[in-house]
């Protein structure tokens, strides 16, 4: 089930009004009308765009609107307030993410039964970050309370009223949401290879690119690429010529960037040929590359543990074994951190770029420093 699905059933079956997008929520989507757009605004325009009112909200860029009519929709609820309150909102929204949360809440109450919204948050991690509640600021109490709510209002659920909150990784919010069974956490997926296709035929065109490869080559050796990274790619090779060592080097780059450099993409070249030493531990690794290529992968451990000195070829192992069964090699590199929740925020990331590249070999050097005692 593809995570539009997924978001269509969960709200036509009236199960949730709070939806918790996360994984590929970075990338770029396509329009009806053939125009690459950004993930918050794909649901805008595409996803909700049957809905009388669409709110967008980030805590950068503040309250956007999808169109004039939801715009004037909103500077109803504001004339009144400032009548009401002695507030001047009407010419200066709140810098406060709490304040402006209070008014969403009083413009959804308001609304509910006589008009469909969707509201739409983007960086969500930034409105509700892992703290515990006592360190938390007032602004952040308030926009946590405020979706808790609007979680279990009845009127909200019963009512053309979606909350969408955006995120990429969903160690990077606060676990009162996460944990919450009153909001919908769904997945967004990377492109399959009938979707990377689609993509490269667009973009080859767009960008008047010439490959030695074929369109379908090219999406299968990309694998673990987004449409957004695809595009970038292709935008290299404007008005020139693609060919596979090029493909390559500018996989590992954006493979890279993506992962925020936590990660060592390697496309290995070597094999058990050419590697002297350790013959019984060659033997079991090359029976065990048989059995891979056989499909026989219940036969197969989980992992492998190679202790030794420094120096001894461990880690040229590892890229031996994966040139030896045809697939790249992933290295971690030290992606722990000081602050609360970033080391698993950082590993969530990584386990998801694995996913997308999959099958790979995933080589962590110098475990017991990396991946610590706990």
């Amino acid at each position: 089930m593809t995570w539009l699905t997924n978001l269509k059933e969960t709200y036509t079956t009236k199960e949730k009004s709070v939806f918790l997008l996360h994984g590929n929520t970075d990338d770029i989507y396509e329009t009806e009308n053939d125009i690459d757009v950004e993930f918050d605004d794909y649901l805008a325009q595409e996803i909700f765009s049957k809905r009388d009112i669409v709110l967008n909200f980030n805590i950068g860029t503040g309250l956007q609107f999808r169109d004039r009519s939801s715009k004037e929709h909103f500077q109803k609820l504001l004339t009144g307030y400032d009548a009401l309150k002695g507030t001047t909102y009407m010419e200066r929204l709140p810098s406060s993410s709490g304040e402006i949360f209070r008014l969403l809440d009083r413009f959804i109450k308001i609304n509910q039964g006589k008009t469909s919204i969707a509201l739409i948050i983007d960086h969500a991690e930034l409105l509700l970050p892992i703290e515990e509640l006592n360190q938390l600021s007032l602004g952040d109490k308030k926009v946590l309370v405020t979706l808790v709510e609007w979680a279990t209002d009845k009127e909200i659920l019963s009512n053309d009223i979606s909350i969408v909150l955006i995120a990429s990784n969903l160690a990077e919010i606060n676990p009162q949401v996460v944990g919450n069974p009153d909001i919908a956490k769904i997945e967004v997926e990377f492109p399959d290879e009938i979707k990377r296709k689609k993509a490269v035929k667009k973009f080859i065109h767009a960008y008047n690119v010439k490959a030695n490869l074929t369109q379908k080559a090219i999406a299968k050796l990309i694998r673990g690429l987004n449409r957004k990274s695809i595009k970038e790619m292709f935008l290299m090779f404007r008005d020139g010529s693609l060919e596979y060592s090029h493909l390559s080097q500018v996989k590992k780059k954006l493979i890279e960037k993506d992962s925020f450099q936590f990660i060592e993409f390697i496309e290995s070249t070597k094999s058990f040929d050419d590697f002297a030493g350790s013959p019984k531990v060659v033997k079991r690794l090359k029976d065990d590359a048989i059995l891979l290529k056989k499909g026989k992968i219940d036969a197969m451990p989980m992992g492998y543990l190679v202790c030794g000195p420094v120096g001894s070829g461990k880690s040229y192992l590892g890229e031996c074994f994966a040139g030896e069964i045809g697939t790249p090699v992933v290295k971690l590199k030290n992606f722990r951190s000081k602050w609360v929740g970033s080391s698993e925020a950082n590993w969530e990331k990584i386990l998801k770029l694995l996913k997308n590249l999959a099958p790979v070999v995933v080589l962590v050097d110098e475990a017991d420093a990396a991946l610590g005692d706990r």
